[in-house]
């Protein structure tokens, strides 16, 4: 009997040990995966600092040589008078190429949302008692400002100066506040206005840049032409030569746009287009 009790002892501490050496693992599992993440943050760290001490220092060899300039009685070449502005492209691959961003307008009783604000946040929605959870790049809360939106796309904006192809579009259901994002009312603008307004500023600094305007309605799988003079007419979108843009649009109008002034003149033609119905993100 004696021998009986110690076997079933052992074999309960056996299986308590199993247990233990079961949550150890897990736990160095967990360990394993934490520390994977912290090499990814470290070296994302890594890199976005390298891209600020490359800026630094161009910045600081753009003022030397500013500064010998002028003691000198020379000017710097046209495209060197302004500063650097940074690494955009860098920046652009730290944050991805691709990138969704949602802004939640203001919600009604009966959408029983959820949100997680921020860099990676999320968007809980319930519909028909089915809740859905979705992560994005960034999650813009309802009472995100037209500045704040348009700050954290900026860096894209601005790499088209360095040779990047840039693409901002929205989208969603009719009356979310698409047009309210772009465009905006003059009091607030959107994002459209302050990303000329910012491109203009930036190649003010020096260089030499061209900068042409085309203004394309796509609606019912027509695309017309809204600078052309007189009634829009439907274009063809062809598959251009290779090396040559790629996709192109025969006969589009392209107007030649020196500064912001001229651009709010050639923007007029678009402007008879009725305006969309008010939102909850855009009073009537």
């Amino acid at each position: 009997q004696l021998q009986q009790e110690t076997e079933q002892n052992c074999r309960r501490e056996l299986q308590q040990m199993h247990g233990q050496l079961a949550g150890l693992r897990a736990r160095m599992a967990s360990l394993r995966q934490g520390c994977g993440d912290l090499r990814g943050l470290v070296s994302t760290f890594t890199q976005s600092c390298q891209c600020s001490l490359s800026e630094a220092r161009g910045q600081v060899s753009w003022a030397l040589g500013a500064l010998s300039a002028g003691r000198g009685g020379t000017q710097l070449p046209e495209e060197q008078r302004g500063p650097p502005t940074g690494c955009p492209g860098r920046l652009l691959e730290l944050k991805g190429n691709i990138r969704v961003l949602c802004r939640l307008r203001p919600g009604t009783p009966s959408s029983l949302v959820s949100s997680e604000p921020g860099p990676s946040g999320t968007v809980t929605t319930c519909y028909r008692g089915r809740q859905r959870r979705f992560r994005l790049d960034w999650v813009f809360s309802p009472e995100a400002s037209q500045e704040e939106v348009f700050r954290e796309l900026e860096p894209a904006v601005l790499s088209c100066l360095r040779g990047y192809s840039v693409c901002i579009f929205t989208y969603g259901q009719t009356g979310t506040g698409k047009t309210y994002s772009m465009e905006g009312p003059p009091e607030d603008p959107g994002i459209a206005p302050r990303a000329l307004q910012s491109l203009f500023q930036e190649m003010g600094t020096g260089g030499q840049h061209r900068v042409t305007l085309s203004m394309v309605e796509i609606y019912n799988e027509a695309v017309r032409d809204l600078l052309a003079p007189g009634p829009p007419e439907r274009l063809a979108v062809r598959q251009g030569p290779a090396g040559q843009g790629g996709i192109q649009v025969a006969g589009l109008t392209y107007w030649d746009v020196p500064n912001l002034e001229t651009l709010h003149q050639v923007r007029l033609p678009s402007g008879n287009a009725p305006p969309p119905p008010p939102t909850s993100q855009q009073p009537s």
